[in-house]
């Protein structure tokens, strides 16, 4: 009897906490998806542009594996947690999958931004170098 009540304690903590964390990921996931929305690829500053994809990157990365803890620690007891619940852990899990892909797209334009810049950089340099040699031998 003391090991059913203990079991049922259990497995009531693990809905609890899983029910708190599904709406506590879900509203960071709106979020980081905002984030993503507003992130411009081409603006000046490449620094904060990185570091704000980076901080992305490590924010869905978190998200994915905090996720995949609350699965598998779901499947012990699988049997008695709702079918709803079950539903919005899968849900959410696929939202950062797909978070994921979209931030991968905005990472691959900002590389392509960072190498049209540099490529302009070195390609305005050198022909401002050119300008300066004609200019010395006229």
């Amino acid at each position: 009897m003391n090991g059913k009540y203990i079991q049922v304690k259990k497995i009531l903590e693990l809905i609890k906490d899983l029910s708190q964390n599904c709406v506590q990921i879900d509203a960071e996931l709106q979020k980081v998806e905002q984030q993503l929305s507003e992130f411009d690829c081409f603006a000046r500053d490449i620094d904060q542009n990185q570091h704000t994809i980076d901080q992305l990157h490590n924010k869905l990365t978190n998200y994915h594996t905090e996720i995949k803890k609350l699965s598998a620690s779901l499947d012990e007891f699988e049997e008695f947690i709702a079918p709803d619940i079950t539903q919005h852990l899968k849900d959410i899990e696929l939202k950062v999958e797909k978070l994921l892909d979209k931030m991968e797209e905005h990472y691959r334009a900002f590389k392509k931004a960072k190498t049209i810049r540099s490529d302009y950089l070195y390609n305005t340099e050198k022909v401002s170098c050119w300008i300066n040699d004609a200019e010395e031998k006229l």
